[in-house]
């Protein structure tokens, strides 16, 4: 993974989460974390919300970061944007904390 990406996905902790259920477009605001080396990234949602529903119905999802918080915080430079494609894993679980067990795929999605 370049450097840049890593730094962008690091620097941040918020994404726009993208899904889709019945042909209709569905985008979220998230906070996430992510490994050191920004090839995981993991985020939680309740099960009663439109986008687990989403997600569950079809696992194809869309990430955005961006650096748009940078102009805000008075740094120069422009605005860039990263988008993230894939498939999640949806991890079901009572207990928030086992998410630190787990490894292995790029998006995880923690339902409580």
């Amino acid at each position: 993974m370049r450097r840049d990406i890593q730094e962008m996905i690091a620097a941040n902790r918020f994404c726009v989460l993208a899904t889709v259920s019945e042909g209709t477009p569905h985008c979220s605001l998230m906070f996430y974390a992510a490994s050191d080396d920004g090839r995981e990234i993991y985020m939680a949602t309740p099960r009663n919300t439109r986008k687990y529903r989403n997600l569950v119905a079809n696992p194809s999802v869309s990430l955005l970061i961006d650096t748009r918080h940078a102009t805000d915080q008075g740094l120069t430079g422009p605005t860039r944007a990263l988008t993230i494609t894939g498939v999640l894993d949806l991890i079901l679980f009572d207990l928030f904390d086992k998410v630190l067990l787990l490894a292995g795929r790029s998006i995880w999605f923690l339902i409580f």
